[in-house]
C-alpha cells in the first residue's frame, strides 16, 4: 500500500463512531417503538404474579380448612411417631429386621397403654344414640369410681371429664 492509499488518521475511528451511533439510533428507535409493548408486558406479568399468588393463597387456606379436625390427631401421631421410633428400632433388630411385625407390635401396644379407651353403647350416658361413644379412663379409684376424658362431649372441640360408678356396665378395651 502506498502512501496515498493511507486512510486519514482517524479515519477509522470515525467509521466506527458513525457505526456506533447508528446502532444507538436504531436501538433507540427501537426502545421508544416498543414502550407500549414493554409496559403491557410488564403490567401483565404483574397481574399474572399477583392472581398467582392469590389462588396459592386460596389453596393453602383451603388445605388448612379441610385438615383443621384432624390437626390434633395428626400432631399426636407425630409424637408418639417420634417418641416411640427407639422401641420400634429395638424390636425390629429383635425380630430379624422384619418391620411388619414389630410394627404390628407396637401398634397393638399403643392401643392397650396408651389409648385405653371405654367404650359406650349408642344412647348410654348422653353417647350418641346411633353410634355410641369412646372415652379415655383417667384414673381408677379405691371405690369403685373412674375418672374419665372424652372429647367432642356436649358439643365439637369441648375436653369434658366426669367421674362414673359401677363398672359392670361399661365396656373396657384393655
Amino acid at each position: 500500500m502506498t502512501d496515498d492509499q493511507q486512510p486519514a488518521p482517524g479515519a477509522a475511528e470515525r467509521r466506527r463512531s458513525t457505526a456506533r451511533s447508528a446502532a444507538a439510533k436504531r436501538v433507540r428507535g427501537d426502545f421508544v417503538a416498543q414502550i407500549p409493548k414493554r409496559f403491557s408486558e410488564g403490567f401483565t406479568e404483574r397481574i399474572d404474579l399477583i392472581i398467582r399468588i392469590v389462588f396459592m393463597v386460596v389453596v393453602a387456606v383451603g388445605c388448612y380448612l379441610v385438615l383443621e379436625p384432624f390437626l390434633t390427631a395428626i400432631l399426636i401421631a407425630a409424637v408418639l411417631a417420634v417418641v416411640t421410633w427407639p422401641v420400634f428400632n429395638k424390636l425390629r433388630s429383635g425380630m430379624r429386621q422384619s418391620s411388619t411385625a414389630a410394627a404390628s407390635v407396637m401398634v397393638l401396644s399403643i392401643v392397650v397403654l396408651v389409648l385405653i379407651p371405654l367404650s359406650f353403647l349408642p344412647g348410654q350416658d348422653g353417647a350418641d344414640g346411633t353410634y355410641g361413644h369412646v372415652a379415655v379412663v383417667e384414673a381408677v379409684y379405691g371405690d369403685g369410681t373412674f375418672q374419665i376424658s372424652e372429647m367432642n362431649w356436649g358439643g365439637p372441640w369441648n375436653m369434658h371429664y366426669r367421674t362414673l360408678t359401677n363398672l359392670g356396665q361399661y365396656w373396657f378395651v384393655h
